[in-house]
C-alpha cells in the first residue's frame, strides 16, 4: 500500500500562496505516480483475464472497479484532512483572540 502526503498546511515560514503551490507540486506528483501505477495494473488484470479468463478481485468486486474509486478516496482524504486543519486553525485564531480579550478586560 502506498501512501502520499501532501503539505497541506503553511509552515510559520510559508505564505498561504506557496504553501498551496506547494500543495499542487505534490499533487501533480502523486496524479503521475498514480496514473503510471493504474495503467500497470490495468494491464495486468487485462492479461489476467485474457490468459486464465479469470477477474482480479479485491473483497469481492473486481478490482479494476475499485481502483475507480482510489484516486476519489484519496482525493476527498486530502480536501477532509485540510479541512479539519483549517477548523483546528480557526478554533486555535478563536481561543488565542478570546483569552486576549479577557485578559485585557483585567
Amino acid at each position: 500500500f502506498l501512501f502520499f502526503s501532501f503539505p497541506l498546511s503553511p509552515s510559520h515560514t510559508q505564505t498561504s500562496a506557496s504553501a498551496r503551490l506547494e500543495e499542487e507540486a505534490a499533487r501533480g506528483e502523486f496524479t503521475q505516480q498514480f496514473v503510471a501505477l493504474e495503467s500497470t495494473i490495468r494491464q495486468l488484470c487485462s492479461d489476467i483475464a485474457a490468459k486464465l479468463g479469470d477477474t482480479v478481485m479485491y473483497k469481492g468486486r473486481p478490482y479494476l472497479e475499485k481502483m475507480v474509486h482510489d484516486r476519489h478516496e484519496v482525493l476527498y482524504f486530502v480536501q477532509e484532512r485540510r479541512r479539519a486543519m483549517k477548523l483546528a486553525a480557526a478554533a486555535a485564531g478563536g481561543a488565542t483572540s478570546t483569552t486576549t480579550a479577557a485578559a485585557e478586560k483585567v
